[in-house]
C-alpha cells in the first residue's frame, strides 16, 4: 500500500510545483509565493498540529488540501496495525483528483503559450540617437509591445523586422504587429522596427538587393544598441536578445548575425572602409526567427553558432526554399542542412503547397484569413523552438 500512496502524493506535489512555476515570473516571487503556499497548506492540513486537535469545522476545511489526504494515507499505512484498503483507495483517489484539478491551472506556459491577456504598446519610439518622436512610418522608429502586469526583472526581447523586398513595408505591415502582439502575450518584450528602405531597385537588381539588406543590417544594429543602452529602463535580459523577421526582415536578421557589414559591401561591390566592422554577430544575438528568409553566401554559416528557427512555404517563388538558380541566395532548407552539418541548433517547418508569406498565390497587397492563420502557426512553431532551447 505504501508505493501507491507515495506515487499519488508525488503527483499532487509535482502539480502544485508546476502551477507555482507558471504563476510566478521572478526568483523572488518563487521564494515568497512558495513559502506562503507551503505554510498555508501545512497549517490547514495538520502538518504542524494533528488534525484531531482541530475544531470540527477546521477538520472539514483541511480536506480541501492534498496534504491532509496524504497524511491520512501515510498514517493508515505506517501507524495502524491493520491497513484499511478502502481508506487508502479514497485517499489516493482524492490525491489524483487534486492532481488533475491543479494541472488545469498550468496548461499555459510562459514563453510558449499566451499567458498575458493585455498589452502595453508604445508607438514611434526613436531608436537612433538625436531623433525626436515622430508620427508616421519613418525609418528610425519602433513600436514597443510589453505584457501588461509583468513584473519580471529581466525579460527576453524579440526585435521584429518587416518584409517588403527592402523597398516597401513598415512596422505595421503583414504579420509584424501580429507576431509582436502574440509573442508579447507569451511574456516577451517585442519591438517592431522600421528600417531605411532602398531608393534603388532591389526587386530586380541583385547588387541593389544586397545594398538594401546592408542598410537594414545597419539599422538593426542601431535597434540592438538602443535596447542594450536602455536595458534597465525596459527590464531586459541582454543575454536573450532575438532577431526575427519575415522575407526581407528575415534576411536582415540572418545577415546581421552570420555576415558583417564588410562582407555585404564586398558582395555588393561597394567601397569598404575601416569604419565598417568585419566581425559577425557584433550585437551578440541569442537566436534568430527566420520566416521565409535567405542568406547570400553559404560560407558565412561558419562565422557563428547562433540557433535559428525557420518556416518556409514549399512553393515559394520569391525567396527560394532551397537555392535560387543562377543567383547567390540560399533559403531555409539550404541553411537548415548547413546548420545541421555544423551542429548549430535549428528547426525547420516547411508548409506544403504554400508560396511566399504562406499564401497559395502570393499577393503583396492582401493576405487572406487562411494565410494569417498559417502565420500564427508559424509564430507558435518559433515560440516552441525558443522555449525548448532557452526556457525549458
Amino acid at each position: 500500500y505504501l508505493i501507491p500512496v507515495i506515487l499519488c502524493t508525488s503527483a499532487a506535489a509535482t502539480s502544485l510545483g508546476l502551477l507555482l512555476a507558471t504563476v510566478v515570473h521572478t526568483d523572488q516571487q518563487v521564494s515568497s509565493y512558495g513559502t506562503t503556499l507551503i505554510l498555508m497548506f501545512s497549517s490547514i492540513s495538520g502538518c504542524f498540529f494533528p488534525r484531531e486537535f482541530f475544531p470540527k469545522m477546521m477538520r472539514q476545511i483541511s480536506l480541501f488540501t492534498p496534504h491532509a489526504w496524504s497524511l491520512r494515507a501515510f498514517d493508515a499505512v505506517l501507524t495502524q496495525p491493520i491497513v484499511d484498503p478502502q481508506l487508502i483507495s479514497s485517499c489516493c483517489g482524492m490525491l489524483l483528483v487534486f492532481t488533475g484539478f491543479i494541472s488545469t491551472g498550468f496548461s499555459q506556459v510562459r514563453f510558449k503559450d499566451y499567458v498575458y491577456p493585455d498589452l502595453e504598446i508604445q508607438r514611434n519610439i526613436p531608436y537612433i540617437p538625436g531623433q525626436l518622436p515622430h508620427k508616421g512610418a519613418a525609418a528610425g522608429r519602433l513600436d514597443l509591445y510589453q505584457p501588461s502586469g509583468d513584473t519580471s526583472a529581466k525579460r527576453p526581447l524579440v526585435i521584429w523586422l518587416h518584409g517588403g523586398g527592402f523597398k516597401f513595408g513598415n512596422k505595421t505591415s503583414r504579420g509584424t504587429p501580429v507576431w509582436s502582439q502574440t509573442f508579447a502575450k507569451r511574456g516577451y518584450v517585442c519591438a517592431a522596427a522600421n528600417y531605411r528602405l532602398s531608393k534603388r531597385h532591389p526587386l530586380n537588381n541583385y547588387k541593389d538587393l544586397v545594398m538594401g539588406c546592408e542598410q537594414g543590417v545597419e539599422d538593426a544594429m542601431q535597434v540592438m544598441a538602443f535596447f542594450r543602452k536602455n536595458a534597465a529602463l525596459y527590464r531586459l535580459d541582454t543575454s536573450r536578445f532575438f532577431l526575427a523577421g519575415n522575407s526581407a526582415g528575415a534576411m536582415i536578421a540572418l545577415q546581421a548575425v552570420y555576415s558583417s557589414l564588410s562582407d555585404l559591401k564586398g558582395l555588393a561591390g561597394t567601397p569598404d572602409s575601416p569604419e565598417f566592422t568585419r566581425k559577425e554577430n557584433t550585437c551578440q544575438v541569442a537566436g534568430i526567427i527566420s520566416f521565409w528568409g535567405s542568406i547570400f553566401d553559404s560560407a558565412w554559416m561558419k562565422n557563428a553558432r547562433v540557433p535559428m528557427v525557420f518556416v518556409h512555404g514549399s512553393r515559394d517563388r520569391v525567396v527560394p526554399l532551397d537555392q535560387k538558380p543562377g543567383i547567390a541566395m540560399y533559403g531555409s532548407l539550404a541553411i537548415h542542412r548547413w546548420a545541421d552539418s555544423l551542429g548549430i541548433p535549428n528547426r525547420l517547418k516547411i508548409v506544403a503547397g504554400r508560396g511566399h508569406e504562406l499564401q497559395k498565390h502570393f499577393n503583396p497587397l492582401w493576405s487572406g484569413i487562411s494565410a494569417k492563420r498559417r502565420q500564427l502557426e508559424a509564430g507558435q512553431f518559433a515560440a516552441d523552438f525558443l522555449y525548448d532551447l532557452f526556457f525549458r
